[in-house]
């Protein structure tokens, strides 16, 4: 067995870490994350995985919070996915477009971190309305400093490893939704600027500490 053999060997045990198989959130989440970077790395495809397939795949579910759709966005651009957020009839839906292996790591991740943000999210309001009076907009002040932090944490990962989003990927997604708008920038408002920035800070510590979590620093 050639060297290639045994990186492929150890991406696909790696891919067989699931919930499904007993594995923790944590875990699979950690193993799908490596298994991606190891086919980035080595410059392997996963078409060479025994039953399996590189394809082009596209992932969709609604969602009832704007910040889903972020959180999603911010995984997707580094992990070599495309992603946006569709609202028609007053329903929201992501949809995600991804090579996958890369859209399966990048669905484990938000899976791991979207019940940190939610915990993240009641708590900050909780002490907004005890310390200051009212946690208005208290929700886009932390999720927005969650977001950078992981943002930047997986940017240094992304310009390490090189990872660029699929030329395939590129083009497919183009053709499928070519009529998708960049975000436009949102008024946030609050009532106590302490609160707010109370509200940053956390979302700036949790983001950086699940990041230590995840080993992508």
């Amino acid at each position: 067995m050639d060297k290639s053999e045994k990186m492929l060997f150890k991406i696909e045990m790696l891919l067989r870490k699931t919930e499904e198989n007993g594995c923790s959130p944590q875990e699979a989440a950690n193993a799908a994350q490596l298994a991606q970077d190891l086919l980035k790395k080595y410059k392997l495809s996963i078409m060479d995985l025994p039953g399996d397939a590189d394809d082009i795949e596209i992932l969709e579910w609604d969602t009832t919070r704007m910040w889903e759709a972020k959180l999603f966005w911010v995984i997707a651009k580094n992990m070599c996915c495309k992603c946006h957020r569709h609202t028609e009839n007053r329903k929201s839906k992501v949809i995600v477009m991804g090579r996958k292996t890369d859209l399966k790591a990048a669905k484990r991740l938000y899976d791991f971190l979207y019940q940190s943000v939610r915990d993240g999210v009641r708590k900050a309001k909780q002490k907004a309305r005890t310390e200051y009076g009212s946690d208005k907009g208290i929700e886009t002040f932390y999720t927005d400093a969650f977001f950078e932090e992981v943002d930047n944490a997986m940017q240094l990962k992304s310009k390490a490893l090189m990872l660029v989003v699929d030329e395939e990927v590129e083009d497919r997604y183009t053709k499928e939704y070519p009529n998708v708008r960049p975000a436009t920038m949102r008024t946030v408002y609050f009532r106590s600027m302490d609160a707010a920035l109370a509200a940053q800070e956390a979302g700036r510590k949790d983001g950086r500490e699940q990041m230590r979590m995840r080993c992508i620093e």
